[in-house]
């Protein structure tokens, strides 16, 4: 005679569920912070973006500064130039207006990035460089080349006395504003 089959519980069957759904749901999981992690990564290049875009405005101000005249710079010019510092200046708070107290280097730069600019003489008052009372951050050395020193590694010659014109430093703020509400800011301090 055969032996009779044993009756099964059916365990497996409830482990094996059990297994699919902890690996469904480790799964999801990974997913969802994959997309998170491509997101972060998305925004940070259009930071990187946006950042990259404020040589635009730097430049812009900068062939604006060499095309003017000392007297043009002891007073402010508008839009986007005083010729004080405004020691409270802050890019975060200050009311960025393209064409009333800024200047737009571009509403789009070819990748959505709008650049605005304001340049800031480094010193205390309003006026002349030389006006008495005027405080103006300059370079403490020019390091130029003065009478009798040797020219050349050969010091085959000598250059007469260096010319120096004194001009106080400039600060130069751009905002950009890039696509996903970017927000950048690049200051540079030239003279």
């Amino acid at each position: 005679m055969a032996p009779v089959a044993a009756r099964q519980k059916g365990i497996v069957l409830i482990v094996a569920i059990i297994a699919v759904l902890a690996m469904t749901f480790a799964v999801l999981a990974m997913l969802r912070s994959s997309a998170g992690s491509l997101g972060i990564a998305g925004n940070l290049a259009f930071k990187k973006n946006a950042t990259s875009a404020g040589d635009l405005g730097v430049e812009e101000a900068r062939t604006w500064l060499t095309a003017q005249t000392s007297y043009t710079l002891s007073y402010d010019q508008a839009p986007g130039y005083f010729s004080t510092g405004m020691s409270n200046f802050d890019p975060l708070t200050y009311a960025w207006s393209a064409g009333t107290n800024a200047v737009e280097a571009t509403a789009d730069d070819g990748s959505g990035n709008r650049v605005m600019y304001v340049i800031h003489r480094l010193c205390s008052l309003t006026g002349s460089f030389n006006l008495p009372g005027q405080s103006c951050v300059r370079p403490s050395s020019l390091n130029a080349v003065g009478a009798g020193s040797p020219i050349g590694a050969g010091g085959g010659g000598t250059a007469g006395p260096a010319v120096v014109i004194p001009r106080p430093y400039f600060r130069i703020t751009s905002r950009i504003e890039g696509p996903r509400n970017t927000l950048s800011y690049v200051q540079v301090i030239i003279y």
